[in-house]
C-alpha cells in the first residue's frame, strides 16, 4: 500500500526535544509530508530516540540541551533558510522559541536570504506546500 503524501515541506524541519511524542510524530511526518531526511535536525537532551531517528533516515541527531544561553546560537544555523521548528520538549520555553522564530523570520524577510528564497521557490516561499 502506497502512503498518501498530503504536503511538501519546502525547508528544514527542526525538532526540539525527542521524547515519546516526537518519536511517534517523526514517522508520521516522514510518511505523509514530503521532506528529505537530510533537511531534518533533532535537538534533544539525551540519546533516547536515536534509533527511531535513524530508522527514519535522520542523521542530524544532536544531543545538546537547549538553554536560555545557547538556544539562539544553536538553532539559528539550522533555520537560516527558513523552516519549521517543532517544539515537542517539556522544558524548553515555547514563548522564547516563538519570539526567536519571529525575530529570525524578520531577519530572513529583510535580508539577502529573501532573494535566494524567491529564486529557489518561484511559486512563493510558502513553507508547507501541496504535493507535486
Amino acid at each position: 500500500m502506497k502512503e498518501q503524501i498530503y504536503a511538501r515541506l519546502a525547508g528544514p524541519l527542526v525538532f526540539v526535544g525527542f521524547g515519546s511524542v516526537a518519536q511517534a510524530v517523526l514517522p508520521l511526518i516522514r510518511r505523509h509530508i514530503a521532506v528529505a531526511p537530510e533537511l531534518i535536525t533533532i535537538f534533544t537532551a539525551d540519546e533516547r530516540g536515536h534509533d527511531v531517528a535513524g530508522a527514519c533516515g535522520v542523521a542530524d541527531f544532536r544531543v545538546q540541551a537547549l538553554t536560555p544561553d545557547n538556544y539562539e546560537r544553536l538553532l539559528a544555523p539550522a533555520l537560516q533558510h527558513g523552516g519549521l521548528l517543532l517544539n515537542l520538549s517539556y522544558d524548553v520555553s515555547s514563548i522564547a522559541l516563538i519570539e526567536f522564530c519571529h525575530r529570525l523570520a524578520r531577519s530572513i524577510d529583510d535580508g539577502p536570504i529573501a532573494s535566494s528564497l524567491a529564486a529557489a521557490y518561484p511559486r512563493g516561499n510558502r513553507l508547507l506546500m501541496p504535493p507535486e
